[in-house]
């Protein structure tokens, strides 16, 4: 996280995470990018990790809304898959709106 000045309170990292993914999106770079977004909502919203049987390491009561549940990886994946026409950074922005909000 150092070398890349990332911060897990700052939603500007992700700026960061998507020039990361795009140069290399590697099987350990898409992990770490889940688990560092992981720990954004956690800092930045609330909530807690746990391990869904299908999608493995996601967060729950996001924002400490009750069943607000959300998985890292699979929005890292979906930039991944897509950096042209997918965003990591719009996903954050919708589910941070939504906690404020409620």
């Amino acid at each position: 996280m150092e070398e890349n000045n990332l911060n897990i309170k700052d939603e500007n990292s992700l700026e960061t995470i998507e020039v990361l993914l795009s140069m290399e999106p590697t099987m350990e770079t898409l992990l770490l990018s889940s688990y560092f977004l992981g720990e954004l909502f956690i800092h930045t919203l609330g909530g807690e990790w746990y391990y869904d049987q299908n999608y493995g390491p996601s967060i729950k009561n996001i924002g400490r809304i009750s069943d607000f549940n959300r998985k890292p990886y699979r929005i890292i994946k979906n930039f991944a898959n897509n950096p042209q026409n997918e965003s990591i950074i719009r996903p954050y922005q919708a589910i941070a709106g939504t906690v404020k909000i409620l």
